[in-house]
C-alpha cells in the first residue's frame, strides 16, 4: 500500500503558539471550513480530511495553522476538543488530514453543555426588553467580570472555564462573551486576537457598527506581597467597552494589532467616551436609570504620604431616555496603605491609596455601596442613605462588594492590597 502521508505536525491551539501572518482567502471560505470542522467534531470524528479546502485555496502549513486558530475561536462550545491537533500532510499538500482527540466522553460533554447554557442564562437575567443593544451588552460584560477571576496559572482557556468554573485567561473570557452575546442573545459577535500581544478580546456588532469589548482588560488584577496575583473581586472597569478601532488602540497597549474574522473595521466612535467609561464598579439599572460610580476628578487628590487632602467618589445615575446624569451621593474615599508591597515592611506614618475602592451592588432594587469601614443602602425611591453594616475588625478595611444571590452580598476585607482576600457574607434584611 502506497504511503501518501509523509509528515505529521502537532499544533496546539493557544493564543501564543504561532506568529501572526496574512492569509489569502475570504471570510466566506473561512466560515465554510469552520462549519465543516465543527460538524465533524460534534460527531466526535477522530480524523477529518480537509484536502479539498487546502487545494482550493493553495494553503501551506502556516495557512493551515491559522485556519485551526479560527476554528477554535469560532465556536465557544469546543471546550471538549483537545487543543493539540495532529496535522498529517503530504509534502505537496495534496492530502491533509486532521486528527482530533476529545477531552470528555459524548455523554459528559452533553451534561457540560447544559451546565454552560444554564450559566449563560444567569448572565442575561438582568436584561429587560426595553434595554438597548448596548445596554444588553453592558449587563453581560459586567456579569462575566463580576463572576470570573483571571486564571494566573494559565490553565483555563474555554468558555466553560469562564462561565461554570469561574476562572479563565483572556481566551476564556472572549469565548464566554461570544457565547452569551451570539448564541444566547443572537448578536453578531466574534473574537479578535493579537499574537504579538498574546491577547484576545471581542468585537461585537451593535446596530450597523462593530465595536471592541475587552473583558479581561476591564477585570483588573492585583499582586500580593510575595508575587501572587489575584482578582480583588467587584472591580469592574469600562475603559475597554464598545470602542472603535482608534479607541481600542488608545485604550490599551494590548491593542496594537489584531485580526477578527468577518470584521472589516470598527470605525464608529459613538461610545468611545460614553458615560460608563469612567465607572470603576459594576453598573445596575433600577426603574429605567443606571447607577454607577467613579472617582471625582475635581478632588485635589491625595499625596502618597497621606496629606490632609481628601478624595471623593461620586455615585451617579444616568437616564438613557433623556441622556441626563445626576449625582446621587458624593462619598469621601480614603483607604490606608499598611505595608510596602515589594518589601513587606510595615510603613511608618500615614499612607493612603490615591484611588477609590467604593463599589456598588443592587439587592431588591436598592443600591448598596461601601466605604473603607461600612456599607450603606441608597433607597432608590427616596434617595435616602442608611448605614446597614459596620466592619468590626481591627486594622481591616473593606475593599470591595460582590453580589451573592438574591438577598446577600460578599465583602472583601483585608489590611491593604498587599494581602490576599478575606470574605464576609452579609444578608440584606
Amino acid at each position: 500500500m502506497k504511503k501518501i502521508i509523509s509528515l505529521i505536525l502537532i499544533i496546539s491551539v493557544f493564543i501564543s503558539n504561532f506568529a501572526f501572518f496574512d492569509i489569502n482567502t475570504s471570510a466566506a471560505e473561512n466560515r465554510t471550513l469552520m462549519q465543516f470542522l465543527v460538524d465533524n467534531v460534534k460527531d466526535y470524528r477522530k480524523t477529518v480530511d480537509i484536502s479539498s479546502y487546502v487545494r482550493a485555496n493553495n494553503w501551506k502549513l502556516d495557512d493551515i495553522k491559522l485556519q485551526l486558530r479560527y476554528f477554535y475561536l469560532s465556536e465557544p462550545e469546543l471546550f471538549f476538543v483537545n487543543r493539540e491537533i495532529a496535522v498529517q500532510y503530504s509534502r505537496d499538500f495534496s492530502k491533509v488530514l486532521l486528527n482530533f482527540e476529545y477531552v470528555y466522553s459524548e455523554s459528559r460533554t452533553e451534561k457540560m453543555m447544559n451546565k454552560m447554557k444554564k450559566a449563560a442564562l444567569k448572565a442575561v437575567e438582568g436584561i429587560t426588553d426595553d434595554m438597548s443593544s448596548a445596554e444588553k451588552a453592558l449587563v453581560v460584560h459586567d456579569y462575566i467580570i463580576l463572576n470570573c477571576s483571571y486564571d494566573h496559572k494559565e490553565e483555563n482557556f474555554t468558555a466553560y472555564d469562564c462561565l461554570v468554573n469561574k476562572s479563565a485567561v483572556c481566551q476564556g473570557y472572549s469565548l464566554a462573551f461570544m457565547y452569551v452575546m451570539r448564541d444566547i442573545l443572537g448578536f453578531d459577535c466574534t473574537v479578535a486576537f493579537s499574537d504579538t500581544q498574546n491577547h484576545s478580546w471581542n468585537v461585537i456588532k451593535i446596530g450597523k457598527s462593530w465595536y471592541h469589548v475587552d473583558l479581561t482588560s476591564d477585570d483588573p488584577t492585583f499582586t500580593a506581597y510575595g508575587g501572587q496575583g489575584y482578582d480583588c473581586g467587584g472591580e469592574v472597569l469600562h475603559q475597554n467597552f464598545l470602542l472603535s478601532d482608534d479607541g481600542a488602540y488608545k485604550s490599551s497597549p494590548l491593542h496594537r494589532d489584531w485580526y477578527a474574522l468577518d470584521v472589516v473595521e470598527a470605525d464608529n466612535p459613538k461610545y468611545d467616551n460614553f458615560f460608563w467609561r469612567r465607572s470603576t464598579s459594576a453598573m445596575f439599572r433600577v426603574d429605567g436609570v443606571w447607577y454607577y460610580s467613579y472617582l471625582d476628578d475635581t478632588s485635589p487628590g491625595l499625596d502618597y504620604d497621606g496629606s490632609s487632602k481628601k478624595i471623593y467618589t461620586k455615585i451617579c445615575t444616568y437616564d438613557p431616555e433623556t441622556g441626563k446624569r445626576k449625582v446621587v451621593k458624593k462619598v469621601e474615599s480614603r483607604w490606608n496603605v499598611y505595608r510596602d508591597s515589594n518589601t513587606g515592611k510595615k510603613l511608618t506614618g500615614e499612607y493612603w491609596y490615591t484611588k477609590s475602592f467604593l463599589k456598588l451592588v443592587c439587592v431588591n432594587d436598592d443600591i448598596y455601596y461601601n466605604t473603607s469601614d461600612a456599607v450603606y443602602r441608597i433607597d432608590t425611591e427616596t434617595g435616602k442613605n442608611k448605614r446597614v453594616y459596620t466592619l468590626k475588625k481591627d486594622n481591616m478595611q473593606i475593599f470591595s462588594m460582590i453580589p451573592y444571590g438574591s438577598t446577600r452580598f460578599r465583602l472583601i476585607y483585608k489590611k491593604d492590597l498587599s494581602y490576599l482576600n478575606k470574605y464576609i457574607t452579609v444578608k440584606v434584611s
